[in-house]
């Protein structure tokens, strides 16, 4: 609705003063786009003073009313402004991963990575490092590893921190699964026979196992097998015995892969004890079996 007054002056002859004061209201309607129809109604109103120039100075008022009613049709010139085009959101994979990037929760992830439903690099045994550089997978739960995936070898012995009971190794020495320098005779504590037997009694083979493995982890070496026994019967009992029990640990270690050539076997009887003879314990010392290291 447009309501509008505005004052008009005009001047007739010199004489006639007359004074407008039109008054417009008004509707504009859209009817199509981007044409206007509108309608209006005007109202005029005229008052009108006249001066004649005779004497006596007679006044004559003037006043006239009118009303006016209209209507019409606006058409602007020029086209129509172009429409405004919205792009739609493309959900895309910037990675090239096969996940949306609206769901993926690793972008940038390098390319050839075989990734999980959310875009993330897959890391089977859960040490952080990605399936596709992990060389070592199957890494055990909790284990420090290194930028490949591999546990931390602090002193570079080859065993890793996790197990090595003898860390900062030198550089270069030959050390056991343990991680512990091989010394040049090793006494297997635990490695232990029935009486006047060679059949190794239970627990043995988990001292032979370590045996095997260390021998492995170093295939240079090469070593004696000697077997010792205690006092108690003849001489030439106990250096047969010495050696029959030192052959039971050759044929496993054999039987376990490691090679004959590196193993010598030999009986030394009652000599050579380390424990007194006289009491159980002491005796119990001297029945053993002793690894001696012949080449490295």
């Amino acid at each position: 609705m447009i309501v509008r007054r505005s004052r008009l002056r005009l001047s007739y002859h010199g004489r006639l003063r007359l004074l407008l004061l039109p008054y417009t209201l008004g509707i504009l309607l859209l009817v199509v786009a981007p044409a206007i129809l509108s309608f209006g109604l005007a109202f005029f109103h005229y008052d009108g003073l006249s001066q004649p120039r005779w004497a006596g100075g007679v006044n004559f008022i003037l006043a006239y009313t009118d009303e006016l009613f209209s209507i019409g049709i606006h058409l602007p010139f020029g086209g129509n402004p172009a429409p405004v085009v919205v792009a739609a959101a493309v959900d895309g994979d910037e990675d090239n991963d096969g996940v949306k990037d609206s769901i993926d929760q690793c972008p940038n992830t390098a390319a050839g990575e075989s990734v999980d439903s959310i875009g993330c690099a897959l890391d089977g045994d859960r040490d952080g490092v990605s399936d596709g550089s992990d060389r070592c997978p199957n890494t055990v739960a909790g284990a420090q590893v290194d930028l490949n995936g591999c546990e931390l070898d602090s002193d570079g012995d080859g065993v890793v921190d996790r197990l090595d009971d003898c860390p900062g190794t030198a550089a270069g020495v030959q050390v056991n699964i343990k991680g512990c320098e091989i010394l040049d005779e090793v006494v297997l504590l635990g490695v232990n026979f029935e009486s006047n037997s060679d059949r190794v009694l239970a627990g043995a083979e988990a001292v032979l196992d370590n045996v095997v493995a260390s021998l492995k982890k170093n295939p240079t070496i090469k070593i004696e097998i000697g077997g010792h026994t205690d006092s108690a019967g003849s001489a030439e009992l106990n250096a047969s015995l010495s050696a029959r029990r030192a052959q039971t640990v050759y044929d496993y270690l054999a039987a376990n892969g490691i090679a004959e050539d590196r193993m010598t076997v030999r009986g030394y009887g009652e000599a050579n004890p380390i424990a007194d003879n006289g009491t159980a314990e002491g005796r119990a010392e001297n029945r053993r079996v002793v690894l001696r290291i012949t080449a490295r």
